[in-house]
């Protein structure tokens, strides 16, 4: 980014990845984080990059060839992204957050670029009207088919970042909804990432996963604590119909 509007300067990543392809012997570049609002500030800019990094991507799904990278969504809530990350989303607003995440990873898919995203739960001053914005972006994105792989993370403040100083939290301190947000992830990553992972599989290593996880969801999950019976419940259904 050169410019007050954060948009992309685009001469000099066309620059960089210039000066990458004329290295000798050069065979996988991997890129491992982008930004959102970045691809849908320069579509042009993050078409070019996604050909190149699918062309020289060592990563194949479903047979064919694909680029992975790592972008942050965090959050699906407007109020907090202006509270904590404001810069996140420029040069958009946050009013305009969820439609430029789902409107990105959309046309990143066109491409064959696939993301995987990770999602902040229990941010400073998360309500549940929050965590409701964050599932109903979730729930955009499965709807629309994609391929996105949803990492749920419990946020952690950093000795290093303007949040070191507020409270962990555990997973027992969790509401319901942002618990939700946990069990929705993962329900979509085994919709989306499970068939193909159980096509490739003999039988009888189905069978024996199938077994396991039966065994491990009424030994430990079903009798666990709360938070763990919601996600397992969700995981474990999804799983049965794969199974």
């Amino acid at each position: 980014v050169k410019s007050p509007d954060f948009k992309p300067n685009r001469e000099a990543v066309e620059a960089l990845f210039e000066a990458l392809l004329s290295v000798k012997g050069l065979n996988s570049i991997q890129v491992t984080h982008a930004n959102l609002a970045a691809v849908n500030a320069d579509r042009e800019l993050a078409r070019y990059v996604a050909e190149i990094l699918r062309e020289k991507s060592s990563y194949t799904l479903h047979g064919k060839q694909v680029a992975t990278v790592e972008v942050g969504v965090e959050t699906g809530s407007p109020r907090l992204l202006r509270r904590w990350m404001a810069g996140k989303c420029k040069p958009f607003k946050p009013e305009d957050w969820p439609d430029v995440v789902v409107s990105s990873l959309s046309f990143m898919e066109d491409y064959e670029w696939v993301a995987l995203c990770t999602i902040l739960v229990g941010l400073p001053g998360e309500t549940d009207e929050d965590a409701e914005h964050t599932i109903r972006l979730i729930e955009e994105i499965r709807s629309m088919g994609l391929r996105t792989f949803l990492v749920p993370l419990i946020f952690v403040p950093l000795g290093t970042c303007s949040l070191r100083d507020e409270v962990l939290k555990s997973f027992n301190e969790l509401s319901q909804r942002q618990i939700d947000v946990f069990a929705l992830c993962w329900e979509h990553n085994v919709k989306v990432w499970g068939p193909g992972f159980f096509k490739s599989q003999p039988y009888w290593a189905k069978v024996g996963f199938k077994l396991a996880s039966k065994l491990l969801y009424r030994l430990k999950y079903r009798r666990g604590d709360e938070w763990r019976r919601v996600i397992a419940d969700r995981v474990f259904d999804a799983l049965k119909q794969l199974l």
